[in-house]
């Protein structure tokens, strides 16, 4: 067969004929060859190749497609084949890599070949392909839409999380780390005594009182690869089949840990039975640590929110007492570098009863910014406590409206 019409040929056929005639086309072309297909995106050349580099050569035919991407003012453009046949030289072996992509319902369909001098040699590559670029690196693997991505600012993001700057009564802090190494390292004691080598934590209260700062602040000291779900929903996929996938790519990957934000908007009535099945249902789910909030317990099932095995720890984040928010208003004060008497900040915590974190910081943010703006007209304090008498008319508001917090974005928490 003619290469340059090895994809052209195959493209115009009907839908329900296009993979055969690829899979027919590819065996034509390389006869004598082995052949693996797939159309896994486990099997990511582009990132294995990033990350073990080898000799490529992209072929002129068929055409090669490229896919450009601009990735921002620090990162610049990204360019990568979509479609076309490239030789990749691993162990001293060169493989053919033949990549098709077309439209479909749900976006565009891959088909993906790889090509040996026989078959051992062709599983060993796509073998060790799938383990390189399946690794979890400085990275978040978010899930959204039916599938993961990468997130390298996430990941920086939470590297600046600790809880040196979170504010939690007691050293609940430090217990919650701790129980969390603890269980990643008694993987021997766990199997001595039969039980099962997972864990679960969740972290319940009112939005803006730290639940998802403390999520960052373990991710941050763990340092193990992380998979942070947005959303079970896709477009066209189904919510049952991608609760699957989230937790076979956790199980695959561990020790890992999982990350489920505002539990009570990701579960549907149709997903419930489906996602406690795979939370604790017949797969092992070995060495997953599930780390999961809600800002309203309760909307959980009680199979959810009571059956220990689920979820073997709740942590409360409740409304800061006036000590905690003394203590959060003097941290917030001296990272700003405004003066702002003591006097003034012990009556600010005394004003704030009933008022999160979030609110503490909005606070504070908000009179600092009106201050800049005229020093001279009034003093800090002043603002501050107009600003204070603003905000308490505003608790009233449905918490429902505010946004949702995500990982990634410039949290209002403590």
């Amino acid at each position: 067969m003619n290469r340059d019409d090895l994809l052209f040929d195959a493209y115009v056929q009907t839908e329900a004929a296009l993979t055969y005639h690829l899979s027919r086309a590819v065996a034509a072309t390389w006869p004598d060859a082995a052949i693996l297909e797939t159309e896994d995106g486990d099997f990511d050349v582009a990132t294995f190749l990033e990350r073990e580099p080898c000799d490529v050569v992209v072929h002129p035919t068929p055409h090669p497609v490229f896919d450009l991407v601009w990735r921002g003012p620090e990162k610049g453009l990204a360019v990568g084949l979509t479609q076309g046949h490239r030789s990749v030289t691993w162990s001293s072996i060169t493989f053919e890599v033949v990549d098709a992509q077309w439209p479909a319902d749900w976006g565009h369909k891959r088909r993906r070949f790889f090509i040996g001098p026989s078959d051992e040699a062709v599983r060993r590559f796509v073998d060790h392909v799938a383990r390189v670029a399946g690794k979890v690196e400085d990275e978040v693997m978010v899930f959204s839409d039916g599938c993961f991505s990468r997130n390298r600012d996430l990941r920086k993001a939470i590297r600046s999380a600790t809880f040196d700057n979170l504010i939690l009564p007691g050293d609940l802090g430090r217990k919650l780390l701790a129980q969390c190494k603890q269980f990643l390292h008694s993987r021997e004691q766990y199997a001595r005594f039969g039980v099962p080598w997972k864990r679960g934590i969740l972290l319940l209260g009112p939005p803006g009182n730290g639940k998802t700062h403390c999520i960052k602040a373990l991710l941050n000291a763990l340092d193990l690869p992380c998979f942070y779900i947005q959303s079970f929903a896709s477009q066209y996929g189904t919510p049952e089949s991608n609760v699957h996938q989230v937790f076979e790519r956790a199980r695959r990957t561990s020790p890992c840990v999982l990350v489920l934000e505002d539990l009570d908007s990701l579960l549907t009535k149709e997903t419930r039975s489906f996602f406690l099945n795979e939370l604790d249902g017949f797969a092992t789910n070995e060495g997953i640590l599930t780390l999961a909030s809600t800002n309203h317990p309760d909307r959980l099932d009680p199979a959810i929110l009571d059956r220990p095995s689920r979820f073997d720890r709740k942590v409360h984040f409740d409304l800061p007492d006036e000590w905690i928010r003394r203590q959060y208003i003097d941290q917030l004060t001296a990272q700003m570098g405004v003066d702002l008497a003591d006097d003034h900040r012990a009556a600010l915590a005394e004003q704030t009863d009933g008022f999160s974190f979030a609110y503490l910081k909005e606070l504070m943010i908000s009179s600092v910014t009106e201050w800049i703006g005229a020093p001279k007209s009034r003093p800090l304090s002043e603002i501050a406590e107009d600003q204070a008498k603003t905000l308490r008319g505003q608790l009233g508001s449905s918490e429902d409206a505010r946004p949702r917090t995500t990982m990634d974005e410039d949290e209002d928490e403590a």
